[in-house]
């Protein structure tokens, strides 16, 4: 798997072919999968199935923060936050359900984050930004 990170406007991806659930199909037998958060956009790129997820740490110049309404949404019973914070489980799952092609629809309460982690995957954080990218083994 090979991520690229890119700090400019997303491309227009309005005219690849996706499939029911709105994931980007293969093209010649490479798979990708995009995403893009405030200035920054990346793509996962592999010979097999991938989800990408990069969320940035900042909204309108201020540090992102998640809702508790939101949290009772995606955490599962008793799960903790990845690397002391909640904003990484959301971009963990939200990558695993993309890789998935399930999308939101995944039900992020019914999965850990942490127990995700364990998979292989691609993680990269910044100042500015967090990116988790799963590969189908």
């Amino acid at each position: 798997m090979k991520v690229y990170i890119y700090n400019s406007k997303k491309p227009d991806t309005s005219s690849l072919p996706r499939d029911k659930n709105g994931k980007p199909l293969p093209i010649n037998n490479t798979f990708f999968n995009i995403s893009h958060s405030g200035k920054y956009w990346a793509i996962a790129i592999s010979d097999k199935p991938v989800g990408i997820d990069l969320q940035s740490k900042f909204k309108q110049g201020r540090p992102r923060e998640i809702s508790e309404r939101t949290l009772k949404k995606i955490l599962k019973s008793g799960e903790k936050p990845v690397k002391n914070n909640y904003l990484q489980n959301f971009v963990v799952k939200e990558a695993y359900s993309k890789l998935l092609g399930d999308g939101l629809s995944l039900g992020f309460s019914n999965y850990d984050a942490n127990d995700l982690i364990e998979k292989p995957h691609y993680f990269k954080e910044t100042k500015d930004y967090i990116l988790y990218a799963f590969e189908e083994k």
